[in-house]
């Protein structure tokens, strides 16, 4: 019926500057690595399961395998707060 083709209606044309632009959401990621549990490797343990979610085996093999990064994917704000949540704790942290 109508006298075209697909392609006459629908092109694609790469943008060449929207491959070079850095990737916004991924440059606000940050990670938590954590270095050593202090001297209240239990209370890290502890904020370790509820920053993660982890039952008590996985936390604790976590933090006796310090220095390790512990959690990845975070915002800078939800990194900040687990940096916080670490450190009152007892632990030695770094954002990652």
């Amino acid at each position: 019926m109508l006298d075209c083709q697909p392609g006459d209606l629908l092109s694609f044309e790469r943008d060449e500057t929207a491959s070079n632009a850095p990737d916004v959401a991924s440059a606000s990621r940050a990670g938590v690595r954590l270095l050593d549990a202090g001297d209240k490797p239990i209370a890290v343990i502890k904020a370790m399961r509820e920053l993660r979610g982890l039952g008590l085996r996985e936390a604790k093999e976590l933090v006796e395998s310090a220095p390790v990064v512990a959690i990845t994917g975070l915002t800078m704000e939800e990194s900040s707060l687990a940096l916080a949540r670490l450190r009152k704790a007892g632990a030695t942290v770094e954002r990652h």
